[in-house]
């Protein structure tokens, strides 16, 4: 909370005006976040993020970013605002590549919303992560089994069609059973 942001403060051992402007922008920030003004909120956590000068800064820094992300996080699945969320989790990811956890969840909720192929770029930049890694190459690895499944259940749908040459264009002859089935895909090759 705040009390413990200023505690922090206090015993740091920058200069009083660099600490003040990074721990007012914090302070700022959860204020927007507890009168539910997330964008607002997380713009002073990005601000603060240029301010950070020492490894305790980092640290705070990070704890209140999670925080205030995940009760962000949680106000837009409550309202179905998953695209929002999306366009959050990239925004962090590009800006903080360094947090890499927030490339694992854009991977993750690019997933959940049914684009797995968009979740590919985030999870392939943390793949060698010492701890994220092996969770992002899993994904991976379920993505691209799922992408081969469907193949595979495409190609046994697939009929073949053949093609006449009449001049210098291809001809298709189909069968009445060809035009009747509109609802069953079918691939002429």
């Amino acid at each position: 909370g705040l009390g413990d942001v200023y505690k922090r403060q206090e015993g740091a051992s920058q200069s009083a005006t660099n600490l003040s402007v990074f721990y007012r922008l914090i302070s700022q920030a959860q204020v927007y976040g507890k009168a539910h003004q997330y964008e607002l909120g997380l713009e002073f956590l990005l601000q603060a993020s240029f301010e950070i000068s020492t490894v305790e800064e980092q640290d705070i820094f990070e704890e209140v970013l999670a925080k205030f992300v995940e009760t962000y996080r949680r106000s837009l699945i409550q309202t179905g605002q998953l695209a929002k969320l999306d366009q959050i989790y990239e925004s962090l990811a590009m800006q903080m590549p360094n947090l890499s956890s927030y490339q694992l969840l854009l991977g993750k909720l690019r997933m959940r919303m049914g684009n797995p192929d968009a979740a590919l770029l985030p999870l392939s930049q943390i793949t060698n992560h010492p701890t994220l890694g092996a969770e992002a190459r899993q994904l991976i690895e379920d993505i691209e089994n799922r992408a081969e499944s469907a193949l595979d259940a495409q190609a046994g749908e697939t009929q073949r069609v053949a093609l006449k040459l009449l001049a210098d264009q291809y001809v298709v002859t189909l069968s009445l059973i060809h035009i009747s089935e509109p609802t069953r895909p079918r691939l002429i090759s």
